[in-house]
């Protein structure tokens, strides 16, 4: 059977245009150019294979630049507040999230303790928040997604990077901002990004999307 080619006119440079019905001059839904090199339009509909990334966001914060050290107390919960926060519109509940936390330079400054790290979901601007599906906890005991203990028994004069990540279901195909959860475990108060005097520490939060 003969191929059945679709080509632009000979010449660098130019392209073969798919259009939709209402699209005109140079826009398009397919653009092919030289060597065959593909560009799709704005895709606002369909599915991807099981475990595609369907989107990626993130946010940080940089100490020299956005507000220096950040303290973490027994009364903190989201101590960053907006200056660490990823808002995210997720397409279905059947898809996955997978949400890092990066928080460098944590200085202990005592070795009797520890503190909760967790992450939480808020769809009304933190009036009330909530864990992501899979995680445990309230206030009292922090939304934690690794030991509520850390730093616990640590050197008093050590400094830390706190590095999580947590897997779960969509909890909601509503807007959401995703924030990290701190709260010391007991009366001591932690240090975040301790060194940014000397280097620009930056936290940072990454959330994907992840086809179901």
């Amino acid at each position: 059977m003969a191929d059945f080619i679709i080509k632009s006119a000979a010449g660098t440079g130019n392209k073969t245009l798919i259009q939709g019905q209402d699209q005109s001059g140079s826009d398009y839904a397919i653009e092919i150019g030289d060597g065959g090199a593909l560009k799709l339009g704005t895709i606002t509909s369909g599915t991807f294979p099981a475990g595609h990334i369907i989107q990626c966001r993130g946010d940080r914060y940089n100490a020299k630049d956005d507000g220096g050290t950040v303290d973490v107390t027994q009364s903190t919960t989201t101590p960053f507040g907006t200056d660490l926060e990823v808002e995210i519109t997720c397409s279905s509940t059947s898809n996955f999230l997978r949400v890092d936390v990066h928080i460098p330079d944590c200085y202990t400054g005592t070795n009797s303790g520890g503190f909760h790290l967790g992450v939480v979901q808020s769809t009304d601007n933190y009036s009330s928040y909530g864990g992501l599906p899979g995680t445990t906890g309230s206030d009292s005991n922090g939304q934690y997604i690794i030991s509520p203990y850390n730093l616990y028994h640590a050197n008093g004069t050590d400094i830390f990077p706190i590095n999580s990540m947590v897997y779960c279901s969509v909890p909601t195909t509503s807007t959401m901002k995703i924030r990290p959860f701190l709260k010391s475990q007991q009366s001591e108060t932690y240090e975040l990004l301790s060194n940014h005097a000397a280097f620009s520490g930056h936290a940072s939060v990454t959330v994907m999307e992840i086809q179901g």
